[in-house]
């Protein structure tokens, strides 16, 4: 029997180790994740034991059977609730928003044109960065992968990619200010 079989037994028999061991190995992972998207760590909490729970739901399901690691599965359901927790509140800001507070044509036209010509800058620099530079930036920013998939796919580290996207992202930010200015 696989570890992450036992550990999913241990999960479903009710073990307050197992639920002491799913926060110690895996709460980072999702505060890591709802931080990237925009949230604080209250935001994370939350989401944690929402997952937590429907984890819990989902493994005692008759034939549930686990083809991955518990964790994949508790990131895929973390991630789902902060999506859907974002497209709520965002719905609920569009109804609670006066008309008359809105910006008008002209100055919506202006913001989307500054807005168009930050994203063109920031492309630019993306260009101009290294490949591997380049590679780990878009792994984390644009296709949204943990730093554990962004080390499996280069070849590197976990440490080495969080160090490595803190330091191209300085030097990206370092040219769209140079440039910007």
């Amino acid at each position: 029997m696989s570890k992450e079989q036992e550990w999913l037994d241990r999960l479903r028999a009710g073990k307050k180790s197992a639920y002491e061991g799913l926060y110690r190995r895996h709460y980072r992972m999702v505060e890591h994740l709802v931080a990237r998207m925009g949230g604080n760590r209250e935001d994370a909490q939350d989401i944690f034991q929402e997952a937590l729970f429907a984890l819990m739901q989902t493994i005692r399901k008759p034939g549930f059977q686990l083809n991955g690691k518990i964790s994949t599965l508790l990131y895929a359901i973390a991630r789902n609730l902060w999506l859907k927790q974002q497209a709520a509140d965002k719905i609920q800001l569009r109804q609670d928003s006066p008309l008359e507070g809105l910006p008008s044509e002209e100055d919506s036209g202006q913001a989307a044109r500054e807005k168009e010509a930050l994203f063109r800058l920031v492309n630019e620099s993306m260009n101009a960065l290294e490949d591997d530079c380049r590679a780990v930036l878009r792994y984390t920013f644009y296709q949204n992968l943990p730093h554990a998939e962004i080390a499996r796919l280069m070849g590197y580290t976990e440490a080495f990619v969080k160090v490595k996207k803190f330091r191209c992202l300085e030097y990206l930010r370092k040219m769209v200010r140079k440039t910007n200015s």
